[in-house]
């Protein structure tokens, strides 16, 4: 596959703006938790909550993870930039990027972990 230093550059800024709104997602998630917790605080449903909170801490820590590994990646491709400004737009082959891997296995941990969280919503706050 062939792309552009460009493309590549706003790859980058695409996934930090995905990246921005899962750490808000994840802030709401954890939010939920605490709702959860005044409305229903058996001792089930809190070491239920409780393992999420753990599972949403991790999930934070991968997205911190994930966003100082792409600001490198930012710093090495501007670096590029002005050292070859000419070559901009030129099509370049494009390197296995295993942050592309990192950020679509994270997608589909935050997906997955928030349909559980919501199938837990419904059984710890239906009446």
């Amino acid at each position: 596959m062939k792309t552009t230093l460009n493309a590549l550059y706003h790859q980058g800024n695409d996934w930090n703006r995905d990246l921005d709104f899962y750490v808000d997602e994840l802030a709401i998630l954890t939010k939920r938790i605490e709702l959860v917790n005044k409305k229903k605080p058996d001792a089930k449903t809190a070491a239920q909550a409780e393992r999420f909170f753990k599972k949403f801490i991790k999930l934070r820590e991968k997205t911190d993870s994930l966003k100082a590994a792409l600001k490198a990646r930012e710093k090495k491709i501007e670096s590029v930039i002005e050292d070859h400004p000419d070559q901009i737009y030129a099509k370049l082959k494009a390197v296995n990027d295993k942050l592309f891997e990192r950020n679509e296995e994270l997608v589909k941990a935050i997906a997955i972990i928030r349909f559980e969280f919501n199938q837990f919503l419904i059984k710890a706050l239906a009446k």
